[in-house]
Order: structure tokens, then C-alpha cells, then sequence
């Protein structure tokens, strides 16, 4: 019985080492260069069977799960490179780079640039019986309290010094000069700030610790706000939402959307709610949308408002939904779009034009769609 406990003693340890120095191995074996979650899976095939078998053996989401938890847990390290961890907080590096360090900012020269061309394709909607609405959505420093004492370190070696601003985000400039135009503008970041206890206070929080993206609960609330707008403002009819929280156990995507990459497993300290969206009176005119934006998009609930006839289109990211919302697509150009759904003639029928644009992007706002449609102008 003796040696039998021995043994055991011995096992635990060698496998406490094992799962220790398993970031060591792993990099030699190439075990974790995908994570869970976010890899390609490999088929079968004669070809990658070394590949498969490595991607698939069994225990090793456990052993990668494991050993990602004891970084994080024992020493706030985040074993995912484009990920850090402050305070129990999970932050997306890049949204760091931008709110301290000025990386993705655009000279206030080229943000006046991109105005002009919003103005220009703004004249087009109004001689057409169009309408163009820009929505402005935040990033989770903006909104985090506490000290940044890893920050210093995030910041990229490559970074490029040489814009010219006036000390201000290009966030900023960009809301003052739309502000001075007759562009429909609805900025999240403002209605936030306006009603910081609706948005900032309260169980559920406007940014969960483990999540980049913002709480859905709270995405709804900013987005019924954004409903007003379109009917208050824009005369547009849509229908009228409301939605319930619930606690959970479990968190529906976003909410944990960050945690979720690091394949840790367990809960990253927080309560979770899951959403109803409750439709409480159904008024439509019936229009077409042509939507364009990023993953932030998701949480204003522009879908169910924005179902009309079958040329309505929403764009995110690298997803297309058409046909009524009824297809949903990757895609990578518009181009492609153009050949595949007759994108032109969706834009030319369309009645509504929506451009989300999140505070870090907009150096690319829109993803290039604002340029295909004056480059095709004559078209449309």
C-alpha cells in the first residue's frame, strides 16, 4: 500500500509537470498553433493524416485547457497573443494600442477625407429618395476604470508616429465632423455616456471581464435608443422591440466571446444573463436596407427591424445575409457580391443605407464598401 501511494505521489507530479511544461513541447511538436476554437479543422486524408492525428488525439483539448488555466490563474497570463489579462479583465491588444497608444489612427486630414465622401454619397440618397444613417459603436478600454500597468509593453514595435492629429482620437474627430454635416448620426459611445447608470451600473455589466464585445443586454438597451432615432428622426417605421434578461449558467456568444479562445474551461468570474428579444409592436414600411459593419453591429438588433423585401442586405465582416435574411454567406470582395447576388442592383433598389462603424476602425470604416459604391456611381 506504500508503494502504491508513492506511486501515485509520483504520478500526480509527473503530470503537474507535464501540463507545466507543456507551452515548452507544445512550440517544439507544433501541438497548440491552433487553438480550440479558433483552428481549421483538418480532414482526413492521406495526405495530413500527421496532421489530423495531432489535431485530434485524445486528451489534448484537456491538456491545452489545463495548462492555459494554470498561466492564467497563477501567473495573469494570457496564452493567446493577441489577448492580455488586467485585474481579471480580458482586453483585445489591439483595442489597448488604440485607446493608449494612438495605433490605428488616421491623420485628422484623412478623416475629413472620408467625411467628404459620406457628404458625396449623402447627396446621391437625398436626390435618389435615400437615406444614409452612420452608427458609431465604443471600445471596452473606453469603459474600464482601472489602472493599464501592462500597457506599456503591449505596444507594437512597428508603430508609425508620422499622422498628424490635433491630439484626438480619430474617433473624435470623426463624430465632431459628421456633427457639422447633414448625415444621419447615431453615436452608441454618446448615448452611453448620457445615461451612465442605465449603461454602466447594474448587474449586468456593458462589458463582460472575459468578452471584447460588448454585453448583449446592454447592446439591446443601447439599441432601442437607436430604433427612436430611426423613427423620431428619420421617419423610418420599424418595429418595436423589447428584451428580458435571464441569468445562466451559460454564456451566449458574445459574452465570453475573448475567454472562450483561450480554451480555459471554466467561468471567467462573472454572472451571465441570456436575452429574449420580445416584439412588441410590428409597424413596417416595407424598405430595403443595405447594412455594412463589424461584429459590434450584432447587438443593435437591426435584423428583425430591418426585414422587408427580399433585396435587403447585411453585411458583417466577412458575412453576407440576403434573400430576406432566409442565405447567409462568407465572401471576400465585393466584386464577388456583385457576380454572385447582383450586389449593384441591390444597392440601386435599396432605400436605406446603414454604416456601423466601431471607434478603432475607422481607418477602414465601412471595409471598402463606401469606395465600391462610388466607383460605381454611374451604375447605380
Amino acid at each position: 500500500m506504500k508503494y502504491f501511494d508513492r506511486f501515485k505521489s509520483i504520478f500526480a507530479i509527473l503530470s503537474f509537470a507535464l501540463i507545466v511544461a507543456f507551452p515548452y513541447y507544445a512550440t517544439i511538436f507544433k501541438f497548440d498553433e491552433n487553438l480550440v476554437g479558433a483552428e481549421e479543422k483538418v480532414e482526413l486524408s492521406f495526405k495530413n493524416i500527421d496532421d489530423y492525428i495531432m489535431q485530434n488525439f485524445p486528451g489534448r483539448t484537456l491538456i491545452v485547457n489545463t495548462k492555459n488555466r494554470f498561466l492564467y490563474e497563477t501567473f495573469d497570463i494570457s496564452p493567446n497573443s493577441s489577448i492580455t489579462k488586467v485585474k481579471d479583465n480580458l482586453f483585445a491588444i489591439e483595442t489597448l494600442n488604440y485607446y493608449y497608444h494612438g495605433l490605428y489612427n488616421i491623420s485628422d486630414a484623412e478623416v475629413r477625407a472620408l467625411v467628404r465622401k459620406l457628404e458625396k454619397f449623402n447627396d446621391y440618397c437625398k436626390k435618389n429618395d435615400k437615406k444614409l444613417l452612420i452608427i458609431t459603436t465604443p471600445t471596452k478600454p473606453r469603459y474600464y476604470n482601472g489602472p493599464m500597468p501592462i500597457v506599456d509593453y503591449i505596444i507594437s514595435n512597428n508603430q508609425d508616429d508620422s499622422y498628424d492629429t490635433d491630439g484626438l482620437r480619430s474617433y473624435d474627430v470623426f463624430r465632431d465632423e459628421l456633427k457639422k454635416t447633414d448625415i444621419y448620426f447615431f453615436d452608441t459611445i454618446e448615448a452611453i455616456d448620457n445615461n451612465k447608470n442605465k449603461y454602466l451600473k447594474g448587474n449586468i455589466p456593458l462589458f463582460y471581464k472575459g468578452a471584447h464585445h460588448w454585453s448583449n443586454y446592454k447592446a439591446r438597451l443601447v439599441s432601442f435608443e437607436l430604433h427612436d432615432y430611426m423613427r423620431d428622426v428619420m421617419g423610418l417605421k420599424i418595429p418595436h422591440m423589447d428584451a428580458v434578461a435571464s441569468k445562466s449558467d451559460v454564456a451566449m456568444p458574445p459574452d465570453s466571446d475573448l475567454f472562450d479562445v483561450l480554451n480555459l474551461g471554466i467561468k471567467s468570474h462573472d454572472d451571465y444573463y441570456t436575452v429574449t428579444d420580445k416584439m412588441l409592436k410590428y409597424e413596417s414600411d416595407n424598405l430595403n436596407y443595405i447594412i455594412r459593419g463589424g461584429s459590434f453591429m450584432t447587438g443593435l438588433v437591426l435584423i428583425p427591424i430591418t426585414a422587408g423585401y427580399n433585396d435587403t442586405v447585411l453585411m458583417s465582416n466577412k458575412l453576407v445575409f440576403y434573400n430576406n435574411y432566409n442565405n447567409q454567406e462568407e465572401f471576400e470582395t465585393y466584386d464577388e457580391l456583385e457576380d454572385r447576388i447582383g450586389l449593384l442592383d441591390k444597392i440601386k433598389n435599396a432605400d436605406v443605407f446603414i454604416f456601423e462603424v466601431h471607434e478603432i476602425n475607422v481607418y477602414n470604416a465601412t471595409f471598402g464598401f463606401l469606395d465600391y459604391i462610388l466607383e460605381h456611381m454611374e451604375e447605380i
